[in-house]
């Protein structure tokens, strides 16, 4: 028997197989990587503090530890960058996420310190806003003050443009990246990143123009994915994704071409409020899918008026229409319309053939049904 999915009245479960949102059960495994990690050692017993040092000279290092003094100019302008983050850990890079916090500098002269590291061998990683991350690895001593310049490299980027099925430029969708080296590692929220994530993946947002620039990026291959609400992509996700190669793609433009989301309403033919309060039903609206998946979304019916309108934004397909009566435990056990129920084949009533309609990108479809 083919899965099923069913979609509360006002909220969704959408499929997407290679969506972001399929990948956020990845993020939380994340999560708890992240949470596992600040329960065992981490970077050694580093403690670093909220805002690194910018001294005028170098910090000494304290008894029995190390210390770092760290210079960071630009590649393209020999100037010092004025602010920047940076990261001191015992795991290598593409583990840093998992150890180490992320201290951010603010100094005129790219200077900055850190003190009280146990002598080892750590990666020193830097990052600043439209530059790629840098790493350099040292092996500090007890009582050594180290100096680390860095040159950092500009990034690369690559635009965005989203557009609507009318070709009207979307303004307001959120753009956002996940890297194929790193699809554990994301943050959609700046503040999530402090606590340990020093290449931040970030969420662009795109101008009045429907354009967005995803900049600072490193050799390397990315999902670009976008969202906005009131839109689905075309295959009609909730998300749209891009595949991008850096350098291969830096500079060029990807296209994002979403359809606005369609919406129902309706009344029931001949509504009787004393029979339906005995017979309760809700329509069912299942998308027409080339997919095992079978996906449904359930509309409550006013039991006042037989009025009835899918709150959540639809997909513009072809959908089945089906009745399906409402038992007084689902009543009690769901509580009122608004909450997703969990599929329970046992407790489910058969569905009622209403019939098959189409629904257009923006357009809100009316419909008049007759109770079975």
């Amino acid at each position: 028997m083919a899965p099923v999915r069913t979609r509360g009245k006002t909220t969704a479960f959408h499929r997407s197989p290679r969506s972001l949102l399929a990948r956020a059960g990845l993020r939380a495994l994340r999560d708890a990587l992240l949470v596992a990690a600040g329960l065992s050692a981490s970077c050694r017993g580093v403690s670093h503090p909220e805002q690194a040092r910018a001294p005028d000279a170098p910090a000494p290092a304290e008894a029995g530890t190390a210390a770092l003094s760290i210079t960071v100019t630009g590649a393209d302008t020999g100037r010092p960058i004025g602010e920047y983050r940076f990261q001191v850990t015992d795991a290598s890079p593409d583990r840093s996420h998992l150890s180490g916090k992320v201290v951010t500098v603010r100094d005129p002269d790219g200077r900055g310190s850190v003190t009280g590291i146990p002598a080892g061998e750590y990666h020193v990683g830097v990052k600043a806003p439209g530059y790629a991350v840098a790493w350099q690895e040292v092996i500090l001593a007890a009582g050594e003050t180290r100096k680390l310049p860095f040159r950092l490299e500009r990034g690369s980027h690559v635009w965005v443009k989203v557009i609507s099925d009318t070709g009207e430029p979307i303004a307001g969708a959120a753009v956002d990246y996940l890297s194929r080296s790193s699809p554990f590692v994301y943050y959609s929220k700046p503040e999530d990143a402090e606590e340990g994530l020093l290449d931040l993946q970030r969420s662009f947002t795109t101008g009045p123009d429907g354009r967005a620039r995803v900049e600072a990026l490193p050799p390397e291959t990315y999902w670009l994915s976008v969202h906005r609400d009131g839109f689905f992509s075309k295959p009609h996700e909730p998300r749209e994704e891009h595949e991008v190669e850096v350098p291969r793609d830096a500079g060029k433009e990807v296209l994002f071409n979403l359809d606005r989301a369609a919406a129902l309403e309706g009344r029931i033919a001949g509504f009787d409020a004393s029979r339906f309060e005995t017979e309760p039903y809700k329509v069912l609206l299942q998308e027409i899918l080339d997919d095992p998946v079978q996906i449904f979304y359930e509309v409550a019916i006013d039991p006042k008026d037989g009025s009835f309108r899918c709150s959540h934004p639809l997909p513009p397909r072809s959908f089945d229409v089906f009745f399906q009566r409402v038992s007084p435990r689902e009543l009690e056990e769901d509580g009122p319309p608004g909450q997703i129920r969990p599929a329970r084949k046992e407790r489910e009533e058969p569905k009622i053939p209403a019939g098959r309609i189409a629904i257009a990108p923006g357009e809100t479809r009316r419909l008049e049904l007759r109770l079975p």
